[in-house]
């Protein structure tokens, strides 16, 4: 029987319970991207659709209280933190095709106010024809489910000149993320970066476009899928503007739950590169409302180098990239904040 609940609107219609071993217990969701869930397919990577991390995430939140609340008994607690969230393979299909994915509970810590979820995604393992010759762990997450949001993670802006760009918000996706369809299509087009190139600031608008990412979806998302993706967007951009190279989002050690992310009117994102190699990049984010107030923050979000985003121009050609840049430089300007000021 099909689970239909108010906080699971991904997984409800399309998700039924189920136990194996050395589980406490399991769920089995199928993801259709020629059905239930169109979004996929305007998430498409070398032809193929990847169900996008933000996604994963809220797979494991809807997953964690539906876990809380049928095998646990524990009811009126909302998701504070994602903490150790990695996404180890992909979970890809062609376009129009569906996939089984299993979201496992393999622990649970119980607390007054409020759980620990340890979860995984596992999913067929198939060969060049499609057949299934395996098993495959595509994700890890351990959910926090409570009643007070954690305070935000500190991203302290430095006080040194920044640059500012502005780019018409389709031009951007063309040159940059041309793999995102117009569900995607988030960032404004208005994004600053400081002189060294390793804190960035961005401005984003969801559009309620979260309202068409599924059909027929009954409730809106526990978490937001589109204002986090556009998160990773802008650290994956900076990755780029400081190494050129294609990645995406992987993991991230600590992501908070600030407030509900509102589904339209402008946003900011400032991101801060704690380390970056030709492999991986680490950045501690925060994002806030109109009025200045947190949304979500997280601690090491970690972008991967990534061949198949190799297939743009701007991804392979450092001063083609730069010329673009160039182009849409708008204004250089200093902000005068303490070194240790934040959002």
């Amino acid at each position: 029987m099909n689970i239909d609940t108010p906080f699971s609107p991904h997984l409800s219609g399309c998700t039924r319970p189920h136990n194996e071993p050395e589980t406490l217990a399991g769920l089995t969701t199928r993801i259709d991207s020629g059905g239930a869930h169109p979004y996929l397919l305007d998430h498409v990577f070398g032809g193929e659709v990847f169900v996008p991390a933000t996604l994963v995430m809220e797979l494991f939140a809807e997953a964690a209280l539906w876990f809380a609340n049928a095998t646990l008994g524990k009811a009126g607690l909302g998701v504070v933190a994602l903490r150790q969230f990695v996404v180890e393979r992909g979970l890809t299909m062609h376009p129009g095709d569906a996939l089984e994915a299993r979201i496992l509970l393999r622990s649970a810590s119980l607390e007054e106010n409020g759980c620990s979820l340890g979860l995984e995604i596992r999913s067929a393992r198939a060969n060049a024809h499609g057949k299934a010759v395996g098993d495959r762990r595509n994700a890890v997450c351990t959910v926090v489910l409570g009643m007070v949001p954690f305070d935000p993670v500190s991203v302290p802006r430095p006080s040194e000149r920044f640059l500012a760009y502005r780019f018409q918000r389709e031009e951007l996706y063309r040159m940059y993320f041309p793999s995102l369809g117009p569900k995607f299509h988030t960032q404004v087009g208005a994004f600053e970066v400081s002189e060294s190139q390793r804190y960035f600031i961005g401005r984003y608008d969801c559009h309620d476009l979260e309202r068409s990412f599924l059909n027929r979806q009954a409730a809106p998302f526990v978490l937001s899928p589109l204002g986090y993706d556009t998160c990773l967007q802008c650290t994956v951009l900076l990755s780029r503007i400081m190494r050129t190279v294609g990645r995406l989002p992987i993991g991230c050690d600590e992501l908070f739950v600030h407030r509900r992310h509102p589904a339209e009117g402008e946003c900011e994102v400032s991101i801060l590169c704690n380390n970056i190699d030709d492999s991986v990049m680490s950045a501690n984010l925060i994002a806030v409302d109109g009025n200045g107030r947190p949304l979500v923050s997280a601690r090491n979000v970690r972008v991967q180098y990534a061949p198949v985003n190799q297939l743009n121009a701007t991804y392979r050609d450092k001063s083609e990239f730069t010329r673009i840049l160039t182009e849409h430089e708008t204004d250089r300007r200093r902000i005068d904040r303490p070194a240790n000021a934040s959002l």
